[in-house]
């Protein structure tokens, strides 16, 4: 195809001070324009134009019969550019579409990359794999803010944010993450130091990122994280949630890793305005479980969590009131959630425990009915009038 088969380059008055025997040759592949993902737009990056005032243009496939100046005019004029101090990284981009030939000074052509995407894969604790593709000479790092403030991305990288280095590592994910992760296994896997770990439960509290930067610390690319996996890793856990019992004494756990702050609100009935009491629960930091012990008079009260979390889809930190994940029963609406015990003898069917289960041969004889109270009981006369359909 035509975008393929163009070499493009960029000529100008500069060209000798990067390597070309004069100024002006549209021949020398010192200013060269390449498009190696193919999508029309030719660069060429640079430190070596010393200081001072220069012109270039593009040349198509090694001559002046094909060449773009101003404006993206065929044959047009030159188009000026200046560079404040010696050492300044200079792009050039052709948009070989609208033959527009634009040249950056000092930045290379805007912000790289994006870190409200999650295109990297935090896969284990010590284990980050991005599908980008490593140059020789690149670097790293992994960006947290240990207050749990937010940061932002500009054309010079990430700013206001906590980071440490990350490593490649040459030999990719190993079998075990691979086998989990298949769709990662040719991704560039990167490393965190040792001594780094500590930070890691720190920084799933908030928001994270990747950078990567050329081998003149330009930035080259960015991006959030997707975090299920060192979650997985982390925060194993296979133990109870939602209300359990010891006694006639209540306990709340719910699993939320990456919460800030989690409370009970407690209400007295599933319609109460405000909650009667809000208590301060407390997590297990190697398991994300949050837990709290109530007291027996909490047997059949309401309930909601206030979760303070980081909202990636949102950019900042959230509270939210929110249902249990776990719960055994849920008001009307599945507005709040209740403290129940499915031992209690008071919730039981008339005949309950009596019920013997048939035996089951395999798995796949079970049967799974999905009941709803309307359905079940709108049209049966041996209900009440006023209760048919409802939860009464």
């Amino acid at each position: 195809d035509s975008i393929n088969s163009t070499i493009a380059n960029v000529p100008g008055d500069f060209q000798d001070e990067i390597g070309c025997p004069g100024d002006w040759q549209p021949d020398c592949l010192a200013s060269w324009l390449q498009d190696p993902d193919g999508d029309g737009i030719f660069t060429f990056q640079t430190i070596s134009i010393p200081a001072g005032a220069y012109e270039a243009k593009v040349a198509v496939n090694q001559s002046w019969d094909e060449n773009y100046g101003e404006a993206g005019a065929q044959d047009g004029g030159n188009i000026p550019f200046s560079v404040p101090e010696d050492e300044t990284l200079v792009s050039f981009n052709f948009d070989s579409r609208s033959k527009l030939l634009t040249i950056a000074v000092g930045a290379a052509g805007g912000v790289q990359g994006n870190i409200t995407e999650q295109r990297a894969h935090w896969v284990a604790a010590d284990t980050i794999a991005w599908d980008i593709d490593h140059v020789e000479g690149n670097s790293y790092a992994f960006h947290y803010n240990a207050l749990g403030g937010v940061f932002s991305l500009g054309v010079d990288g990430i700013s206001g944010s906590d980071f440490v280095p990350l490593t490649v590592d040459p030999a990719g994910l190993s079998d075990e993450l691979a086998a989990k992760f298949p769709h990662l296994r040719n991704a560039t896997v990167l490393k965190f130091n040792e001594d780094d770990l500590g930070i890691v439960r720190i920084a799933l509290k908030g928001q994270v990122a990747v950078t990567a930067v050329d081998n003149l610390g330009q930035p080259v690319d960015a991006t959030g994280l997707q975090i299920p996996g060192v979650l997985d890793d982390l925060y194993q856990y296979d133990g109870p949630l939602g209300v359990t019992w010891e006694g006639d004494v209540p306990t709340l756990r719910v699993w939320a890793p990456t919460a800030r702050m989690v409370r009970l609100h407690l209400f007295a009935d599933a319609n109460a305005a405000n909650a009667e009491s809000v208590e301060t629960m407390r997590i297990d930091p190697k398991t994300g479980v949050w837990t709290v012990a109530g007291t027996p008079d909490w047997r059949g009260k309401y309930y909601l969590y206030e979760v303070q979390v980081f909202v990636p889809s949102e950019g900042s930190v959230q509270t939210n009131m929110v249902t249990d994940p776990y719960s055994f029963s849920l008001a009307m609406n599945s507005g709040r959630s209740q403290i129940v015990d499915l031992s209690d003898p008071a919730l039981m069917p008339d005949g309950w425990p009596e019920v013997v289960k048939p035996g089951v041969a395999a798995p796949e004889d079970i049967v799974v009915y999905e009941l709803h109270m309307r359905d079940f009981s709108v049209n049966d006369e041996s209900v009440p009038e006023d209760y048919r359909g409802t939860y009464m």
